[in-house]
């Protein structure tokens, strides 16, 4: 009994191991570990809690079985959202299948607890066996697999030759995430032709791009791409360990082109990360703002969505991850207020500012306040209107961001960049619409763009720049 109850406390952090062991390493089964003893001891909570409950209601003492029961129930818990997705698939119109699905889970906990018949604890034991060696099994399928899986191909045709200069310019770097370009943008709202008009005549040191485009639909391909320095079908084929983010762990990064090139001219790379990807999971040395959280937020609410405390949570406490969200994932305000005038005076850095701006969650208006806009693409209008609210904020911050170069950093070289567009059909994903992107870019005037029909990635456009940099 407990042994059980052990793998029954551990069975969900191995079931979400499973699930995304494509994304996992190191840093994360560090958390995951803090999130276990956490979770442990709030288990501890309340078995001490139930022990005094049960010994002074109903006379009865917690013992093995007692824990068994408890661990079990705890494990079915984590079961809640497979529970929510069958009741969906019997299209039960009259109840809601997130409430009939938390009714029959405390149910069965009800039930388990004051059921003492010996057959039954019996049948959950051998139940449990049964699925504890298949899950051990699962667990050695899946990291087999996605460690067999490839691996990405060496680019051995970038010529460092084309950057001959050792240039001391600080180069910003900022990925705004899914941003489209504009005209693309004001076809899907139907906008005038001098929407952005102001906001063009603000940024009058930059050049506005409507013809560029990303190498991939996804983020971990384009910004691999990016870092890479070169694009290769192939990547879409390897293992999702060495794509953006887990790319810029210490042993990977030192093989990409990018970070060769800034070694060699002795250049410091940064990152401004947000809530979906930390920095200080992948490599803190990396962190531009150097602070680590006693518990990952995004990681303990993936894990917790699996069962129904995160649904709780969100009825108590509506706005508890959307403030969360809201805070994290303004990465270039967060850059702004932790500015450090003496991280950058040396002229030597390549900063990299993940903005996970117009990209959902949704929780800005358009003047950047806090506005939660709950959508999914069923619901395309309400989705939009998130979008066009966190777009908007996006520019907003675009300018703030001009106004603090122009004052510290007025000689930096600046590139801001869509990953990738959107595209709002649920249907069309393999549409070219999502690879549109906005591209935005200050060089110092004596460095020329040739107007001549050239490759506009993503790609392309950070190597110019570079070469900007270090040719001019």
């Amino acid at each position: 009994e407990s042994i059980l109850s052990i793998f029954l406390v551990i069975m969900p952090f191995l079931n979400f191991i499973i699930a995304n062991s494509e994304i996992l390493y190191f840093g994360y089964y560090v958390e995951l570990f803090k999130l276990f003893i956490f979770c442990g001891l709030i288990i501890l909570s309340i078995l001490y809690f139930i022990h005094v409950i049960l010994s002074k209601k109903f006379s009865i003492k917690l013992n093995t079985v007692i824990f068994f029961k408890i661990s079990l129930v705890f494990a079915i818990t984590f079961h809640y959202q497979h529970l929510v997705f069958f009741l969906q698939k019997l299209n039960i119109s009259y109840v809601n299948p997130n409430y009939l699905s938390f009714i029959l889970i405390v149910g069965f906990a009800v039930y388990i607890i004051f059921n003492n018949k010996k057959k039954f604890l019996d049948f959950f034991k051998i139940f449990i066996s049964i699925i504890f060696i298949f899950t051990c099994l699962q667990l050695l399928v899946t990291f087999y697999s996605t460690n067999s899986k490839k691996y990405a191909p060496q680019i051995n045709n970038f010529n460092m030759s084309d950057y001959q200069k050792n240039s001391q310019q600080n180069i910003y770097y900022i990925i705004v995430d899914a941003a489209t370009n504009m005209s693309q943008f004001k076809k899907f709202y139907d906008l005038n032709d001098d929407y952005f008009s102001n906001f063009i005549n603000q940024l009058n040191d930059y050049q506005i791009l409507d013809n560029t485009f990303s190498t991939g639909k996804k983020t971990s391909v384009s910004l691999y791409s990016v870092f890479q320095l070169e694009f290769n079908k192939e990547f879409y084929n390897i293992n999702d360990h060495q794509l953006y983010p887990n790319a810029l762990r210490k042993e990977i990064s030192s093989n990409l082109n990018l970070f060769k090139l800034l070694k060699q001219k002795n250049y410091n790379f940064s990152w401004v990360t947000n809530n979906f990807i930390n920095c200080s999971l992948v490599d803190f040395e990396k962190c531009h703002i150097k602070k680590k959280e006693f518990l990952n937020f995004y990681l303990a609410t993936q894990f917790l969505q699996q069962s129904f405390v995160y649904d709780v949570i969100h009825k108590i406490k509506p706005d508890f991850y959307g403030k969360s969200w809201y805070k994290k994932n303004d990465a270039i305000k967060n850059f702004i207020k932790n500015f450090d005038i003496k991280k950058i005076e040396n002229n030597n850095n390549f900063i990299f500012i993940h903005h996970m701006m117009p990209h959902e969650p949704f929780v800005y208006n358009k003047k950047c306040n806090y506005k939660y806009f709950k959508t999914s693409l069923d619901n395309l209008e309400k989705y939009k209107e998130g979008y066009f609210n966190s777009y908007n904020c996006m520019l907003r911050r675009i300018l703030e961001f001009d106004e603090y170069i122009k004052k510290y950093d007025p000689d930096a070289h600046v590139l801001i960049q869509g990953d990738h567009g959107i595209n709002f059909s649920s249907t069309n994903f393999e549409s070219n619409i999502i690879n549109k992107n906005l591209t935005i870019y200050k060089i110092n005037e004596n460095c020329i763009r040739k107007d001549e029909k050239i490759d506009n990635s993503n790609v392309e456009m950070l190597k110019f720049i570079l070469k900007c940099n270090f040719n001019e």
